[in-house]
């Protein structure tokens, strides 16, 4: 027989039991929820380890490598050394013998930060001479190309001075 005292405790112990179930699979989503957000977290330092890392590594590069970026840079012309450049060009020429002038100056964009300096000059001295000044030119401590190279004799006589005209180009910096 059942009494009324055992319907009171197997409905209380049921009641219980369905209230520890729920607790416990809430209990579980719970952990579960906080298990994701670990995982993302422990993503998310992780990522942010690596970039700090990447950064520093990036930032050692950039600091080592200053010297030879400076150099680098000075190898291309800025704005304000074009007049210097062509004023040492006609200099090497002087100091040796050699008539030069300046035919034609080219400006050409080449990309956002660079452009091309197209220089055509005119020369007049000894071929040995002339051949020595181009060689020069060539080893200018810019960025340069000797793109042609055009030479005649300008007499017939033994000891007559040759003509040359000589076109080069310099990669110099934009103006921004």
């Amino acid at each position: 027989m059942i009494h009324k005292n055992t319907k009171i405790v197997a409905l209380t112990s049921l009641t219980f039991f369905v209230m520890c179930l729920g607790g416990l699979i809430g209990f579980s989503y719970m952990i579960e929820q906080k298990k994701e957000t670990q995982v993302t977290f422990k993503r998310n330092v992780a990522e942010a380890r690596a970039r700090k890392e990447a950064l520093t590594a990036l930032v050692s590069i950039v600091d080592t490598s200053l010297t030879q970026r400076a150099q680098l840079r000075s190898y291309i012309l800025e704005d304000d050394q074009v007049i210097n450049f062509l004023s040492r060009i006609e200099t090497l020429g002087r100091e040796r013998g050699v008539v030069i002038k300046t035919d034609n100056l080219i400006i050409q964009p080449l990309n956002n930060a660079f452009e091309d300096l197209q220089v055509t000059i005119s020369m007049e001295g000894q071929y040995d001479v002339l051949l020595k000044l181009i060689k020069l030119i060539e080893v200018l401590p810019y960025q340069i190309s000797v793109t042609r190279v055009h030479m005649e004799k300008s007499g017939e006589k033994e000891g007559s001075l040759w003509k040359s005209i000589v076109e080069v180009h310099v990669t110099k910096f934009k103006k921004i």
